[in-house]
């Protein structure tokens, strides 16, 4: 159990790094972990009014910088620049292509290491 929840950790260990590369396996770990962990969290947050509200916010805001420099690191993993991330303003299509190229799998071998 600790091995799985050792990406997430990684995740705000490296909280302002955008060098370095994120493998496949422990980007979309960390996106399931926050997907439920914050999900429940604004869901019991969010019952608690306006200051539950205020709180979850708070807390999305703290893991924005985390979650770009994960998704940096892991389009450099996938061979592509960070400046792929651009590619969201497109409404619709953008994301996917982003989410396309967070799926695929290391370019080179140097950059696994």
């Amino acid at each position: 159990m600790k091995e799985f929840f050792a990406p997430w950790i990684d995740f705000w260990k490296r909280f302002f790094d955008f060098d370095g590369v994120t493998d496949r396996r422990s980007f979309w770990i960390t996106i399931l972990i926050n997907g439920v962990l914050f999900g429940a969290l604004g869901g019991i947050l969010g019952a608690l009014g306006e200051v539950g509200v205020t709180i979850s916010s708070v807390i999305s805001l703290v893991s924005l910088i985390p979650g770009l420099a994960m998704d940096v690191r892991r389009l450099r993993d996938a061979g592509y620049k960070w400046t792929s991330l651009l590619l969201c303003l497109i409404p619709l299509v953008g994301a996917i292509i982003v989410i396309v190229r967070f799926c695929k799998p290391t370019a080179t071998a140097a950059a696994a290491e």
